[in-house]
């Protein structure tokens, strides 16, 4: 670099600057350097009157330096035009030209702003791609454009994209006409319209280099949707913490919020965890789009597990535990379980951190430790409710298991989760809560762990010969006959390949050979060996099961399952 060039590489313009050439920047260096970062179109009247070309010929040789296509004689529609608010196009003075599948090609007389682009793309939910054109010329075409856009209205294409029946947002108090003007409650708003586009479960926003990320999780994986600025990370944050009642000053400690909104015609519940973190906040935004329970035959579990599992919920007595990592379904099926069992006939009471799925006919607890309401104190209390079936969400310690084994031996049907790798380890697990090996035999009814793999997108998926990844070739050396299906994407799909979720549920049904062997406390290899006799089915045949019907892909499987696919 020219010790002139390193003079000027300071300036807002410097990237303009250089197609004057050292020797006219030299005379010219005070003005030129005098423009503010604002002064986009002064800085190209001034480049081209300094080097006795039009603002045409400069976007030719811009576009031509950089590799962009230069914008002539675009036609205006208002397809792309609805995806930016005419006060973001007017301050990065950028215009929407056309949106091609995911793609939204836009104009700009300042292709090397960052921050401009991520803007862009965040509020659109598009990606970007950069044409060169003169500033008078995207003044003109923002004049014309979003005139046309008032008054076209009723256009198809603006109602139909997604996105755009998303009007008011519940709870989310936007009514003051200052706040809802504002393009961050706008961005907000739209990120929690588009998360709940996609069906995610989760939004990450977290700080990273100088501005933050945004993030969501769509069938148990994050996607990143987008790069903030520094500066619209920070305002993100605010309004975030502010919509939920959050303290704005306080940045130091943990916080935590609730609140709901309507997206068309869904009502959509929503938690937020903000955690302070190295570079600032990290918030995450759980969404609960259906907060009601699905029943069993619609989650997706395959069929000899499904009539096994309606087969132990059905007794009037005994413990049913599901268990797996966090976010491997396990409260939906246990949800799904509860509906099947909803009836006026029976008292259903549930003791949850929090209440996830409202439900009516059953009572629903909220623990909450700091007034002393525990799982173990709120399940002791319960017990002189005469209920019939109790949902525990978790058993943490031995007291809470103590009480609800107690509770299934005393004529209750309880359901409850653990934390462990597989269904069979939940036997030893209880036992080191202290449960006794008399007790944990009678008292169970049935073991079920549970996994989510990510299911195959029907409208697109193939099983053509395709390169192969490592897994696959291993799989179908060893399953010669398999032909397995792969993601290939899709409109359907989002063009991931993939859509919606496929539970794997090893579930035991407990009968008296294994009752005997947990009174015997036989090792957890011969407690496995007794279910597979009973008609068990591991998390390696149903994952199999998965690919050979199609349903998922042997990369997903491993995935989910590792090295055991493989056994």
């Amino acid at each position: 670099m020219s010790q002139t060039s390193k003079k000027y590489s300071e300036s807002p313009h410097a990237w303009l600057f250089k197609y004057l050439g050292d020797e006219i920047y030299k005379e010219n260096e005070s003005s030129l350097n005098s423009l503010a970062a604002s002064d986009t179109k002064e800085a190209w009247f001034k480049i081209s009157s300094l080097i006795n070309i039009t603002e045409k010929e400069l976007c030719d040789k811009i576009a031509s330096s950089l590799g962009y296509p230069a914008a002539v004689n675009e036609e205006i529609g208002t397809e792309a035009i609805s995806l930016i608010p005419e006060r973001i196009a007017l301050r990065y003075l950028v215009f929407p030209l056309k949106l091609s599948g995911a793609t939204l090609s836009i104009a700009t007389a300042n292709p090397v702003d960052r921050d401009m682009i991520s803007v862009l793309g965040f509020t659109s939910g598009q990606h970007i791609s950069i044409t060169i054109a003169p500033p008078d010329v995207i003044e003109e075409w923002i004049t014309i454009g979003y005139a046309k856009l008032s008054r076209d209205t009723n256009s198809k294409t603006a109602s139909t994209h997604p996105g755009s029946e998303y009007r008011g947002m519940g709870n989310l108090d936007i009514t003051n006409d200052h706040v809802s003007d504002s393009a961050i409650a706008q961005i907000v708003n739209k990120m929690i319209a588009e998360a709940a586009e996609l069906n995610a479960s989760d939004i990450h926003i977290e700080p990273f280099v100088e501005g933050g990320i945004v993030r969501y999780r769509v069938d148990g994986l994050l996607r990143r949707i987008s790069t903030l600025p520094g500066v619209v990370y920070t305002q993100m944050m605010q309004r975030i913490k502010a919509v939920f009642k959050l303290d704005i000053a306080t940045k130091l400690i943990a916080q935590d919020g609730s609140s709901s909104l309507t997206v068309g015609d869904d009502r959509i519940e929503m938690r937020l965890s903000v955690l302070p973190v190295s570079g600032g906040e990290k918030a995450v935004l759980r969404l609960i789009k259906d907060s009601t329970a699905k029943s069993l035959e619609n989650l997706g579990i395959a069929e000899p597990e499904l009539i096994k599992l309606k087969d132990i919920i059905s007794f009037q007595s005994g413990v049913f535990l599901v268990t797996g990592p966090t976010g491997s379904g396990k409260s939906s099926t246990l949800y799904a379980a509860l509906k099947e069992l909803n009836s006026y006939e029976r008292c259903l009471v549930t003791i949850e951190d929090p209440v996830e799925y409202q439900i009516d006919g059953i009572a629903q607890v909220n623990v909450n430790p700091s007034q002393g309401l525990t799982f173990a104190s709120s399940l002791r209390a319960l017990l002189r409710q005469d209920p019939d079936v109790i949902l525990v969400g978790e058993i943490r310690d031995e007291e809470t298991a103590e009480i609800a084994l107690k509770a299934a031996l005393t004529g209750h049907f309880v359901l409850s989760t653990l934390h462990t790798r597989d269904a069979i380890t939940t036997v030893p697990r209880l036992l080191d809560l202290g449960i006794s090996e008399s007790i944990l035999a009678d008292a169970l009814a049935g073991l079920s762990a549970q996994r989510l793999a990510r299911g195959l997108c029907q409208h697109c998926a193939s099983d053509e010969p395709i390169d192969a990844s490592e897994w696959e070739t291993r799989y179908k050396n060893i399953h010669q006959s398999s032909r397995p299906k792969h993601p290939i994407g899709c409109e359907h799909c989002n063009h991931t390949g993939f859509q919606g979720r496929l539970p794997l549920l090893e579930l035991v049904s407990i009968d008296s050979n294994f009752s005997e062997a947990v009174r015997r406390n036989e090792p957890k290899d011969k407690l496995k060996e007794i279910a597979i006799a009973s008609g068990m089915r591991i998390f390696s045949v149903l994952g199999r099961e998965a690919i050979d019907n199609g349903k998922s892909s042997v990369d997903e499987i491993y995935r989910v399952l590792g090295q055991d696919i493989f056994k």
